[in-house]
């Protein structure tokens, strides 16, 4: 069978990453775990073990070992890629257009000159554009960082082709509900306000189980071309 006949298969389920955490008997208390750890942002750490966290789920999901606890150091290093593919991809656009615009924009002597309106919205609508495509590609990032756990596969385009070409129209469904995701996370905000450290997390589980799919996708297809995760 084609790899391209291995890819018609997949499509996103648009259910199960809202449903899963509730349907298994620890979902209450990894909700809990989350929330909690969230409160700890200042200390710097669990910001990144938190980023990290739907990598770690996804892997889990796609392995079938039990939901990883959130009490775990390892999901900072998790985090420390994602955000680290995150930025390596923003970075070009930070070159080729803020830091320009902003030494163009700044007089010697520190002060700001008069600046064309035009110009600093066109900077930052483009710059909206720009974010909203990397963030697009953020569920094949977590996909790939749960297959291989290598940031270098991040930039291997015919990967992150691969993954999204598995699923087609369906892929932007991915997008979709982890966008729609982020607005039901921020309902906790109406919820006391507190609230929004375990709605938010939330939103991290949703990302880990689409991740999962992906990922679950990209395994099936790889297997038609070996080592292209970067396996042996």
């Amino acid at each position: 069978m084609s790899q391209t006949e291995v890819a018609r298969r997949f499509e996103i389920d648009p259910k199960s990453p809202f449903t899963f955490l509730v349907e298994r008997p620890e979902g209450r208390s990894i909700l809990l775990q989350g929330g909690l750890l969230y409160l700890l942002f200042f200390l710097i750490v669990p910001i990144f073990m938190i980023a990290g966290y739907p990598v770690a789920l996804a892997r889990a999901l796609v392995r079938g070992t039990p939901i990883p606890s959130v009490w775990n150091f390892s999901h900072a290093l998790d985090g420390l890629k994602l955000g680290g593919v995150f930025l390596a991809y923003a970075a070009p656009f930070f070159l080729t257009f803020v830091l320009p615009f902003v030494a163009s924009t700044v007089s010697d002597n520190g002060a700001m000159n008069a600046l064309s309106g035009g110009t600093f919205f066109g900077v930052m609508a483009l710059g909206q554009v720009y974010i909203l495509a990397i963030t697009a590609l953020q569920p094949s990032f977590i996909a790939v960082l749960a297959s291989s756990g290598k940031m270098s596969d991040c930039f291997r385009f015919h990967i992150l082709k691969q993954v999204i070409g598995s699923f087609g129209w369906s892929y932007l469904a991915a997008f979709g509900l982890i966008y729609a995701a982020g607005i039901i996370g921020m309902i906790g905000i109406v919820a006391c306000i507190i609230g929004v450290f375990w709605t938010m997390f939330y939103v991290s589980t949703v990302q880990g189980h689409i991740g999962a799919q992906l990922a679950q996708a990209l395994t099936a297809t790889s297997s038609t071309d070996a080592g292209a995760l970067g396996h042996t």
